[in-house]
This record gives C-alpha cells, sequence and structure tokens, in this order.
C-alpha cells in the first residue's frame, strides 16, 4: 500500500505551528522592546474632566439584505461542501493533523495576538508622533 505522503502529517503540522509560534513570539518581543524604549521617554498629563461621547445620529440600519433568499441554498451548498472535505479527510488519513491543526490553533489564540499586535502599533505610532498621553491610555 502507497502512503499519500510521504511525512506523517501530524509531524508536519506540529513542524508548521512550531515555526509560526515561533515567528508570533519574536515579533511580540521586538514590539515589547520598542514599546520599552519608547516608554521611557513619556511623560503622563493629568486632567479632571469628564467627556461622555454620544452619537445622536447613529447610522441607517438595514434589517432585511437583499441576499437573504440565497441564504438557504448557501447554507446548503456549504453544508455539502462541508461533508465533503469530511470524507476527504478521513479517505487521506488527515484526521490526526486536521485535529492537531485545530487544536494548536486554539492554543495559540490567534484572535487575542492580532488585537495585541494593533493596539501595539497604535501606541507605538502615536509615541513616535509625540503626542500626549494621559493617564486612560496607559490604563
Amino acid at each position: 500500500m502507497v502512503d499519500t505522503f510521504p511525512f506523517d502529517t501530524s509531524f508536519l503540522v506540529l513542524l508548521v505551528m512550531g515555526c509560526l509560534s515561533m515567528v508570533l513570539s519574536l515579533s511580540f518581543y521586538s514590539k515589547f522592546r520598542i514599546l520599552g524604549r519608547i516608554s521611557r521617554k513619556l511623560s503622563i498629563s493629568v486632567f479632571d474632566k469628564t467627556f461622555n461621547v454620544f452619537d445622536p445620529y447613529p447610522g441607517r440600519r438595514k434589517i432585511i439584505h437583499r441576499f437573504i433568499v440565497l441564504m438557504p441554498f448557501l447554507l446548503m451548498v456549504g453544508y455539502f461542501f462541508l461533508m465533503f472535505l469530511i470524507l476527504k479527510t478521513f479517505e487521506m488519513g488527515l484526521v490526526l493533523g486536521v485535529t492537531i491543526f485545530i487544536i494548536c490553533l486554539g492554543l495559540m489564540m490567534v484572535d487575542e495576538a492580532y488585537e495585541i499586535y494593533v493596539n501595539s502599533n497604535v501606541f507605538v505610532k502615536a509615541a513616535r508622533n509625540k503626542a500626549n498621553f494621559f493617564e486612560g491610555d496607559f490604563a
């Protein structure tokens, strides 16, 4: 019997996820170093005024979209495509690799990592432009 892949798929998945984790950790470490250098030069201004932001004219909301008629068809096609992918995964013997990939991706907390990265970019850009910071900015 001939294997579809010359390497074990779980090994390849773990190797790729390890490399991705290393890249993310190095990028976060570089951001941490940049923020550490910039934060030594910053000062905080404190004032005692309270601001409430309120938009009295919210944007127009559309309740029913014009493509709502296509929703059942798209759901059915998506369901059949998903079943096809699952059956092909079982057929090719990739169940362990896919399971390991999903678990590793869940452990990496991708959403939180992206949010931290974007917020640190905003903070670094503001510090480089010499913006005034207040107590709430650091909190």
